[in-house]
């Protein structure tokens, strides 16, 4: 089986996109994987509190 949306190449991340990848390689996860994989596409949705 194959992810629906795949993992972006960090190149071609906005630079809004790579703030929220970077955010979330920073904390303790230390990877960006599992939900934040689709979410990368949406990074205000990422920032939604």
């Amino acid at each position: 089986m194959t992810d629906r949306l795949g993992p972006l190449p960090f190149a071609q991340l906005s630079f809004e996109q790579r703030a929220a990848a970077q955010a979330v390689i920073d904390g303790p996860r230390g990877a960006l994987y599992g939900p934040f994989v689709p979410l990368i596409r949406s990074p205000e949705l990422m920032d939604a509190q």
